[in-house]
């Protein structure tokens, strides 16, 4: 009998990235395989790619939002652009207004923001030109934060952690992850639906590689002051979690689940440190060191003392 090839990691990777997605039981089916199918354009994926250039896809995302009080977060894009390596001036990928739920693009879901041909070559930044941005509550109300003068003029900058190379008869996906907890700041009394009277958009993007990204999952509990009785551990629910890449400045927000459960994706292969804040019954957890490989899941789950 021949031998049967296996699949490679990257493939199982984002296999089971799909797997974790259709958990979530939403219409995502075809933009998760958009995600694989660019991928391995190389091994039969239809994308026209001609033979002197390659092809340069940009996705949006965003980090979990935890506030409960927000039904939707629409932003709307009327200008995406690229930026090469060592160059000052950017190049155009899209100029038609596009609006995005960035509720909806959250636990590794994306959307397109457009699509271009380039010649070969490296790229080190996304700019966005944002039009307008519109934040409905769960009681109805909606607001529209102001967008400061500097954001109009300048846009909303995402740097590369390292440059994307685009090469011939081949695809490059780069994401701009949005952060919502710390990009939309409500203004009031946030503590109550009722208390918000508005919010400040003050827009904080990252922006990496998919080809060079992995992710870090696992499950956060309290000990219920009983150490050595692992039995009666208690999962931390809607638990504030921080990833940053060390040496960097590059944040990812992500929240636990109700079975204490948190994955950030798209992060850039290194050494992370991960932190959650304090709560009533326990106090902060900080662990470094936690290393993610291209193409690959990392798993570090976290024991805190109950208080």
């Amino acid at each position: 009998m021949p031998d049967i090839e296996q699949p490679s990691p990257r493939l199982l990777y984002y296999v089971m990235i799909l797997r974790d997605l259709l958990k979530l039981n939403r219409p995502i089916l075809n933009m998760s395989c958009a995600i694989v199918m660019a991928t391995f354009v190389g091994f039969g994926c239809s994308d026209p790619v001609s033979s002197n250039s390659g092809v340069l896809r940009v996705r949006i995302t965003d980090a979990p939002f935890p506030y409960g009080s927000v039904r939707s977060v629409l932003i709307t894009i009327d200008r995406i652009e690229v930026r090469p390596s060592l160059s000052t001036g950017y190049q155009i990928v899209n100029s038609v207004d596009q609006s995005f739920d960035l509720i909806s693009l959250q636990g590794g879901r994306t959307d397109t923001l457009g699509t271009m041909d380039v010649a070969p070559g490296e790229f080190e930044a996304v700019r966005l030109q944002v039009k307008n941005v519109s934040v409905e509550l769960r009681d109805g109300r909606s607001f529209l934060p102001d967008i400061s003068d500097s954001i109009r003029v300048h846009g909303v900058i995402a740097l590369l952690n390292s440059p994307a190379e685009v090469k011939n008869n081949q695809i490059t996906e780069l994401v701009v992850d949005f952060d919502l907890p710390r990009s939309l700041r409500a203004q009031g009394d946030p503590s109550t639906l009722s208390g918000i009277t508005g919010f400040e958009f003050t827009p904080a993007v990252r922006g990496v590689n998919l080809a060079t990204t992995g992710q870090i999952t696992g499950t956060i509990k309290h000990d219920n002051s009983t150490p050595s009785n692992v039995a009666d551990d208690v999962v931390m629910r809607n638990l504030a979690v921080s990833l940053v890449q060390i040496g960097t400045r590059d944040t990812v927000s992500v929240v636990t689940n109700t079975s204490g459960e948190y994955i950030a994706y798209f992060l850039p292969a290194g050494s992370y440190s991960i932190t959650t804040a304090s709560t009533d019954s326990t106090g902060a957890w900080s662990l470094p060191g936690v290393i993610v490989t291209t193409a690959n899941p990392t798993r570090q789950d976290a024991l805190t003392d109950r208080q």
